[in-house]
């Protein structure tokens, strides 16, 4: 009896074929039921929203942004998700700001896989969108989308400086630079710019929480010069009779608040009048400041009610935190174009400050009590000593 081998090789090939196409189809469905964006997404556009601060068509519009990005290299650890689901888990926890422990418990996944998929995702995603949602608006194109103040035209622009808490730094020296008497809490400043619809231009370097307001200003000043000047025919063409032209010509306006009451005298920057007693007009003139600034305190309302992590104590190493308010500054520019700001994200701004202000406070004296107990009790011991 002959043995046909190219029959019995071609019935094991089909069933070897058969075999990889059931584990294929395992693999795609562990993938589907492990999925955190279709597990999410399953629950509703509301579920999206509460868990991302995104629809899920807006989470995957960001994602085809940063997808290229985030491709796990062909060496190496294989991710414990896919680039998408760990787009997702990323944007969770900078809404949550959940510890990894907990987050990970949620999405079955280990805390140092947690924490090292956040971080690495925050890194890549950085720079693809600060360039795509973090850009400069000339006064040119400012006009041409309908864009601008509604009392001072001539500006293009309004900055503020926004406070971030953080745990007290260990080591006397060190800390103290970083604790902020005006809002009684150690943390971070950031001074941002931004346009005359709340979307945010430019942003600083961090700063410790007691460099003063118009200090961190100065240090900026030369980017803003350039940033204000009017470079274009159209511009200079551009009616403009506004406060400071005849100092300022080439440059358009900037509107700060009372703390950068001295820079007018160096840039073409309107601030509100500062002094005892305002007559009629002065006060008349920074409602109207306050007015069109008011866009910036929105803006970090808004900010801060979206990425609990902008809000609450930084716990996080210091040397993140420039990644982290970019990422978020720019997810929020991309939730503004899709959800314009209100008034009430300046008063929820408002609250946060207050709060902060009010826990700040209650820590101080806290600490002054336990001071002063210590001081009653070494005395006790040195008059018993003598």
């Amino acid at each position: 009896m002959s043995i046909n081998f190219s029959e019995i090789c071609s019935y094991f090939e089909e069933k070897s074929t058969e075999h990889e196409v059931e584990i294929k189809e395992l693999v795609l469905a562990r993938e589907e039921k492990k999925s955190i964006f279709n597990g999410i997404s399953e629950q509703g556009e509301k579920a999206m929203i509460t868990m991302t601060n995104f629809t899920p068509d807006e989470v995957l519009e960001l994602f085809s942004i940063v997808e290229k990005y985030l491709q796990p290299s062909k060496c190496g650890r294989k991710p414990n998700l896919c680039p998408l689901d760990s787009f997702v888990l990323t944007l969770v926890c900078l809404k949550h700001y959940e510890k990894f422990d907990k987050l990970g418990i949620q999405f079955e996944l280990k805390k140092r896989a947690t924490q090292r998929t956040v971080m690495s995702v925050l890194k890549k995603i950085k720079e693809p969108l600060k360039d795509a949602f973090i850009k400069i608006i000339s006064k040119d194109e400012q006009l041409k989308k309908k864009i601008y103040f509604k009392y001072f035209k001539e500006a293009n622009s309004c900055g503020g400086v926004t406070f971030q808490p953080i745990r007290k730094p260990s080591g006397s020296r060190s800390g103290n630079i970083y604790f902020s008497g005006e809002h009684y809490s150690y943390g971070l400043k950031k001074e941002t710019i931004n346009a005359p619809n709340g979307l945010m231009m430019m942003v600083s370097k961090s700063f410790p929480g007691s460099t003063h307001d118009y200090s961190i200003f100065e240090d900026n000043q030369k980017v803003y010069m350039e940033y204000i000047m009017k470079k274009s025919i159209e511009e200079f063409n551009m009616e403009d009779n506004g406060e400071l032209y005849d100092q300022f010509k080439t440059y358009w306006a900037m509107i700060l608040d009372k703390e950068y009451i001295e820079s007018s005298k160096i840039m073409r920057t309107i601030v509100p009048t500062k002094k005892k007693k305002l007559s009629t007009v002065e006060k008349n003139r920074n409602n109207k400041i306050a007015y069109d600034r008011i866009i910036v305190e929105n803006y970090y309302g808004r900010m801060k009610t979206l990425f609990k992590i902008m809000y609450d104590v930084f716990r996080w190493e210091l040397k993140t935190y420039d990644i982290v308010f970019i990422v978020c500054a720019a997810l929020t520019n991309f939730h503004i174009m899709k959800n314009p700001l209100k008034k009430v994200d300046g008063e929820l701004y408002k609250a946060y400050i207050r709060h902060w202000i009010t826990v700040g406070k209650r820590k101080a004296e806290k600490r002054k009590k336990y001071q002063q107990e210590y001081l009653k009790k070494k005395k006790k011991r040195l008059n018993n000593y003598l």
